[in-house]
C-alpha cells in the first residue's frame, strides 16, 4: 500500500473526526513541491517511530510497527501530504522503497532482533523489488494493504512467495475496508490480519459481522494472527475480542515514539502454510493430486457450471469467480452476459481465454478481468469454473480426452474442499 503511516494509515491514531486538522498544504510552485519531494526520496530523508503491538490480555508489548514521517517542519511531515506529493508526481513506489528502507535501517540501529518483529508497510506494486533491500537479522512482517490487492493480483501473490522464500512474514492491512478482500484471504494467506480501526469504532453493522465471519473461518482453517488497530478505549478491547484479536495496537497502549524501548518484548511467532504452484500448474492438474477424475460429456458438465455460476450470483463482493474458457466460441453472449451480472455483484470475477482467439467485453461488463495465454498453455485443454467467498468454495475443472477437436469426453474433479479450491484458484491467480 501507499506507506500511509500516522496520521493518513496508522500511527498516530487520532479519530477520524480529527485527521483533516493535520492537512498540510504546500506553497510554492508544483515543480518546487516535487524537487522537494525527490530530494526526500534520494537521500532517505525520512525519519521512523516505532508504536507497540500488544498482547490483549497481559499488556505485553509483543512486536512493533515501523511508522515513517518526513523531515520535521517541512510541509512534507505529516505522510497524508508527503504520499498525496507522491501518488500525483507518480513517485509513490520510490517513495515507499525509501520508507522501507528507512524503517529497516532505523531497525537495525534500535538493535530489533528475534523474537522481535518489526511490522513494516509496503505498497503492493513495491513488493517486487522489496527483497533486495531486506536485512538478514530483521525479523520482518510485510504489511498489505486489502485496498490494493486486486490491483494486479497475479503480481502480488508473485512478489508474496519471494518474500516468504526470504523468510519475511505477511499481514494483511486495514482488513474490512474493502468486502472485495476476504475472498482473498486464504489465496494470500497472511500470517497476521490487521483489522481495521473502523470495526472497533463505529457501530457494529452487517458489514461488521460479515468480516467477524470470514476472518473467523480463515483463523480457525490457518491459525493466523489477528491484530485490532485503533485501541483506544477499554470499550475498544472488549470488541476487539469479540471480533478475535489476540493483539491490539493504538493509543490506549502507547504513542508512536522515535525512541526504542531498551527491553527487548518476547516477541510473536506465526507460520501459515503457503502451498508452492508451479509455472504449469492448473486448476486440473492440481486437483487430480487429490481426487480421481471422473468422466462426463459436456452438457452434465454445462450444468453443473451454471450451478457454480448461480451460487456466485447469490454472492456478493467477497466473492471471487475465476473461469477458463479455451476460446472464445466457449464465452457465448449468453455466457458473456451472465457473467456481465456477476461481475456486478462479486468482488472479482476473471475469464481466461487462448490468446489466439481475442475476446471481446462490452463496455458494461468492464469489471471483467480478461487474460490470456498461449496455445501451448495446458490450459488450452482445460475448463474450469472457480467460486471462493469467505466463508463458500467450489470447483469444476475438466480436462478435454482424446483430440483437440473432441468436445464430448472430459475427465473432471468437482469438489468443494476448501484448501483443494484455493489450490486450485492460485494457479490461474498468479497468471493475472
Amino acid at each position: 500500500m501507499p506507506v500511509r503511516h500516522l496520521l493518513e494509515h496508522r500511527g498516530d491514531r487520532q479519530p477520524r473526526r480529527q485527521r483533516g486538522q493535520n492537512h498540510m498544504t504546500i506553497g510554492g510552485p508544483v515543480s518546487e513541491s516535487v524537487d522537494e519531494l525527490r530530494r526526500i526520496i534520494d537521500e532517505r530523508d525520512i525519519r521512523t517511530y516505532f508504536q507497540p503491538v500488544v498482547d490483549l490480555d497481559s499488556g505485553t508489548v509483543m512486536a512493533y510497527e515501523a511508522l515513517s514521517r518526513g523531515p520535521a517542519g517541512s510541509a512534507f511531515e505529516m505522510p497524508d501530504t508527503l504520499f498525496r506529493v507522491a501518488r500525483e508526481a507518480e513517485l509513490t513506489t520510490e517513495l515507499d522503497r525509501a520508507c522501507v528502507a528507512a524503517s529497516l535501517l532505523a531497525g537495525q540501529r534500535a538493535g530489533i532482533t528475534e523474537p522481535l518483529s518489526l511490522f513494516v508497510n509496503v505498497e503492493a506494486q513495491a513488493l517486487k523489488s522489496l527483497a533486495d533491500l531486506l536485512p538478514l537479522n530483521l525479523v520482518i512482517v510485510v504489511e498489505i494493504t486489502e485496498r490494493d490487492l486486486l490491483v494486479d493480483l497475479g503480481l502480488l501473490l508473485r512478489s508474496v512467495a519471494r518474500l516468504r522464500e526470504s523468510g519475511l512474514k505477511i499481514a494483511m492491512d486495514d482488513v474490512g475496508i474493502n468486502p472485495a478482500s476476504l475472498a482473498l484471504l486464504p489465496l494470500l494467506r497472511p500470517d497476521f490480519i490487521k483489522l481495521d480501526m473502523s470495526l472497533l469504532q463505529r457501530q457494529p453493522t452487517r458489514h461488521t459481522a460479515r468480516v467477524m465471519d470470514a476472518v473467523s473461518t480463515y483463523q480457525e482453517e490457518y491459525n493466523a494472527v489477528i491484530i485490532a488497530e485503533g485501541v483506544e478505549t477499554e470499550q475498544h478491547v472488549d470488541q476487539a475480542r469479540a471480533l478475535g484479536a489476540t493483539l491490539g495496537q493504538g493509543w490506549l497502549f502507547a504513542k508512536p515514539s522515535p525512541d526504542f524501548p531498551a527491553e527487548a518484548p518476547p516477541g510473536v511467532h506465526v507460520s501459515v502454510t503457503q502451498p508452492v504452484i508451479g509455472k504449469e500448474s492448473t486448476p486440473f492438474s492440481v486437483a487430480r493430486q487429490f481426487r480421481s477424475p471422473m468422466v462426463s460429456t459436456r452438457p452434465l458438465l454445462i450444468e453443473a457450471s451454471k450451478l457454480l455460476e448461480a451460487r456466485a450470483l447469490d454472492g456478493d463482493r467477497s466473492t471471487i469467480v475465476l473461469s477458463t474458457f479455451q476460446h472464445t466460441a466457449n464465452f457465448s453472449e449468453t455466457t458473456r452476459d451472465r457473467y456481465g451480472s456477476l461481475s456486478e455483484r462479486n468482488g472479482l470475477v476473471a475469464v481466461f481465454v487462448r490468446d489466439d482467439s481475442p475476446l471481446s467485453v462490452p463496455a458494461g461488463d468492464s469489471r471483467i478481468k480478461v487474460r490470456t495465454f498461449p496455445e501451448s498453455d495446458p490450459l488450452e485443454s482445460e475448463w474450469s469454473v472457480i467460486v471462493v467467498s469467505a466463508t463458500y468454495a467450489a470447483m469444476l475443472t475438466a480436462s478435454r480426452q482424446g483430440a483437440a477437436d473432441n468436445e464430448d469426453n472430459y475427465e473432471f474433479v468437482f469438489t468443494h474442499n476448501r484448501e483443494l479450491v484455493i489450490r486450485g484458484a492460485l494457479t490461474l491467480a498468479v497468471r493475472m
